[in-house]
């Protein structure tokens, strides 16, 4: 089990643990989780970058609002939609850090 502390592995068999599947349920899961949820949280920030790109290149959502409202000068807008989907971002990662912080809560 690459990436995991001996130690880790060698209290839990001093404990009991026995197996390759219990070890990687009750040590490798655990010892890993918090990369996990590092990399899901990026990949959401990385998600909303795509989305608003691709709306704004021609799929019809908020994105080619903000285009028609920037090119009419409606700068005001253009605005209140960027800070709509800044909001919205907020909320999710809000959201999935309270989740994060559950999950890992033991650390």
């Amino acid at each position: 089990m690459e990436g995991v502390s001996e130690d880790l592995l060698d209290v839990a068999r001093s404990l009991g643990v026995e197996g390759d599947l219990e070890l990687i349920r009750a040590v490798a899961i655990p010892a890993s989780l918090p990369e996990i949820t590092t990399g899901i949280r990026t990949g959401i920030g990385r998600c909303w970058m795509l989305v608003v790109a691709s709306e704004l290149f021609g799929v019809p959502g908020i994105g080619r609002r903000i285009l028609r409202a920037s090119n009419n000068l409606q700068v005001d807008v253009v605005i209140s939609y960027i800070l709509v989907l800044s909001l919205m971002f907020l909320l999710v990662d809000t959201a999935f850090r309270l989740l994060q912080r559950r999950a890992l809560a033991w650390r």
